[in-house]
């Protein structure tokens, strides 16, 4: 079962998600049907050609409980290097020494954590939250602070430094557990998480 799927099965009518590395909103827009106007769907990506193509989708399908933020999301606010691709590449990539091999522009962009947007009263507290970060996704776990979604879907990019292991002991601790078994696609691997009941 694709990972889209899974997403829109632990969607209920009033819940909030947070798809992060949402893209033109292949995620998003299904998503803010099964939440429903008392729900809210927040799409965020950093790359300027993706979010006028995910806004325009947004008006297109007249959805209006859809925020979308043109940030990136990380362990803390801040700013970061984001080497872009825009529409016709691949999806954006935070500058490092592994993504400076590959051709693209390189822009400075803004940083937000869940933890602040939720603290800032800017978006409720997350039910499901969805990260495609293309090897930034531990920052983004780490900027979750006390924020405990319900559930939690990664692609996790390990030609891109993102170790599988490290993730999961890392939601472990949190008090997650692994759902079903990783599913690996290409040079990613698909993972869901569910918060354990007693947390």
């Amino acid at each position: 079962m694709g990972l889209g799927i899974l997403v829109l099965k632990c969607l209920r009518d009033g819940d909030v998600f947070i798809d992060i590395g949402s893209s033109s909103g292949t995620y998003a827009l299904p998503a803010a049907i099964k939440c429903g106007e008392s729900g809210s769907v927040i799409a965020v990506d950093p790359d300027c050609e993706t979010v006028e193509a995910l806004e325009y989708n947004v008006k297109l399908n007249k959805l209006i409980n859809v925020i979308v933020l043109k940030v990136a999301m990380s362990d803390k606010d801040g700013t970061l290097m984001l080497k872009g691709y825009g529409l016709r590449g691949g999806a954006p990539r935070i500058a490092s020494d592994i993504t400076r091999a590959f051709e693209g522009r390189e822009v400075e962009v803004e940083t937000r954590s869940i933890e602040s947007l939720v603290k800032n009263a800017e978006v409720r507290v997350p039910d499901v939250v969805k990260i495609d970060v293309e090897g930034h996704g531990k920052k983004v776990i780490l900027g979750l602070g006390n924020v405990r979604p319900k559930h939690i879907f990664m692609e996790i990019h390990p030609t891109l430094g993102e170790d599988e292991i490290e993730i999961t002991k890392l939601l472990n601790g949190m008090g997650y557990k692994l759902v079903g078994e990783p599913v690996k696609r290409f040079n990613e691997v698909h993972v869901h998480f569910e918060l354990n009941s007693n947390n």
